[in-house]
């Protein structure tokens, strides 16, 4: 086992659970549990945290979730040889294994790229673009890291979040013939149990610090859930799975 995840075991759960792998039984619900919850209720709380972890596993493993990240090809290849396995020696290779460990991959700056935003722009400045239009998200109290730096993990990933949201919004407006979003239940790996009390929305509110908030003047709704579009779109189809090397191109993931 890696040395870095012997001191950080709890990250590894959490790629074990992004790459489909089972994570419900290796975590101890008692670390999940408030402290200052005692006796039959601590035990009823261990037991449904249990069922929880099992259910999102279970939900997790039928319908995979997209990676969002700016500029990721490097976070690709530390995540998958950090926690994984090792780097193979060529790139058409590495994009054969990465796309088959996260299926669905969204490069927020190859993104920019075809909304109008030079490919020189960083993250911190995709941000503040974004910021000059009301950002269509907000985070819940305690969760606000917008008072950070950039280079920070956490405000980091707060500016990728926000410059996503934007971006995907940005989508739509311009390309609507390209975001008609697929019915409910037609996205493939979909199943009845959507609907049912625990899953779905309901998952995404408990793991999200972000929510809703208001209501476009143009009927749109201005709820981050309702304009990010699914993935079986076709702006996926056409934007997802690439990631911008540079000046060495775009690697297609998808054609790997």
């Amino acid at each position: 086992m890696n040395i870095r995840e012997l001191i950080h075991p709890g990250f590894r759960y959490v790629i074990e659970a992004l790459v489909g792998g089972p994570f419900a039984k290796v975590i101890h619900p008692e670390l999940l549990v408030d402290d200052r919850i005692q006796g039959a209720d601590k035990t009823a709380r261990m037991a449904q945290v249990r069922s929880r972890l099992i259910l999102y596993e279970d939900r997790i493993k039928k319908r995979r979730p997209a990676i969002i990240g700016h500029n990721p090809f490097l976070d690709l290849c530390f995540i998958q040889e950090t926690f994984l396995q090792p780097l193979p020696a060529d790139a058409v290779t590495f994009s054969k294994e990465i796309h088959q460990l996260f299926p669905k991959i969204i490069d927020t700056k190859y993104l920019a790229s075809h909304l109008g935003f030079r490919a020189g722009k960083n993250l911190e400045q995709l941000y503040k673009a974004a910021s000059e239009a009301p950002l269509l998200i907000t985070p819940e109290p305690g969760f606000d890291a917008r008072d950070g730096s950039a280079h920070n993990a956490g405000f980091d990933s707060w500016m990728t979040a926000a410059v996503f949201v934007s971006l995907a919004r940005k989508m739509v407006l311009r390309n609507p013939g390209l975001c008609t979003p697929l019915e409910r239940g037609k996205e493939e790996g979909a199943d009845k149990e959507e609907k049912a009390p625990g899953l779905g929305a309901e998952l995404f509110r408990e793991l999200s610090p972000f929510a809703c908030n208001s209501r476009s003047s143009s009927g749109l709704e201005a709820c981050a859930g309702e304009l990010i579009l699914q993935w079986g779109c076709e702006v996926w189809k056409r934007y997802g799975n690439k990631l911008r090397l540079g000046y060495a191109g775009v690697m297609d993931l998808a054609k790997a």
